[in-house]
């Protein structure tokens, strides 16, 4: 890479760097609702503005397989009877942010590692469609799925 471009390179890092430092600092500093938090990045909503581009909402649902807190619909073996880990967010604070997300028009990202998660975010999210009567193509994502079954069975 020509020297020239590499200062390029790193002036549109560093450019980079210092605003996600910003959006860091504003969101711990402050205590502000969503709308607050749109307003002040609106700028990078779907579109990049200093190489930074919010495409979609993130959340949790349940754990690792490896720390034994992905949330499965089967027990884990050689564990306590009846151990299925755990989920991170009740059915309705779920699909609230779920319903947030699609008036937003904003993509989601949801990690699930096991079965349960995934089957809890795949409901809610249809709750959520039917609730807001959303006709958008947002597609629902899951990441970081490991464990899960084909089975269809509850």
């Amino acid at each position: 890479m020509k020297e020239s471009n590499l200062k390029l390179a790193q002036r549109d890092i560093e450019e980079a760097l210092r605003t996600v430092e910003e959006m860091e600092e504003f969101v711990d500093t402050i205590d502000a609702p969503k709308e607050v938090l749109k307003e002040k990045f609106a700028n990078c909503l779907k579109k990049y503005d200093n190489h930074i581009k919010i495409g979609g909402y993130k959340t949790f649902l349940d754990g690792s397989p490896q720390g034994r807190t992905a949330w499965m619909r089967t027990p884990y073996l050689g564990e306590e009877e009846d151990y299925y880990a755990y989920g991170t967010q009740k059915d309705e604070d779920l699909k609230n942010s779920l319903k947030l997300a699609l008036n937003d028009n904003m993509q989601v990202l949801v990690h699930c590692n096991g079965d349960a998660a995934c089957e809890q975010y795949i409901n809610q999210f249809k709750l959520a469609k039917e609730e807001t009567k959303s006709t958008n193509e947002i597609r629902p994502v899951i990441v970081s799925s490991m464990l899960g079954s084909i089975t269809g069975e509850s």
